[in-house]
């Protein structure tokens, strides 16, 4: 084996290194930018059904209210 091959075959083993380097790390910001995509999903899922079920207790307070004073209302008139 010559020198010349010799250095040949020693670059192309660095290219293939940094070939391998580089889809490494492509493959892994992908990975790590889908991960992060469902993290956000889920969360957004949950924040979503927190205000959902926020809105349906405010309603259920406004209506309990609004039911106390009718009752309220109710028992004045019958009581005199």
């Amino acid at each position: 084996i010559s020198r010349d091959e010799a250095e040949r075959a020693r670059l192309e083993s660095e290219f293939k290194y940094q070939l391998d380097y580089q889809s490494d790390m492509v493959s892994s910001r992908r990975e790590g930018e889908q991960i992060g995509l469902e993290k956000g999903e889920r969360l957004g899922a949950e924040k979503e059904r927190r205000e959902i079920a926020q809105k349906i207790n405010n309603l259920a307070l406004k209506d309990e209210v609004c039911c106390s004073r009718k009752v309220v209302a109710l028992r004045g008139l019958i009581l005199f």
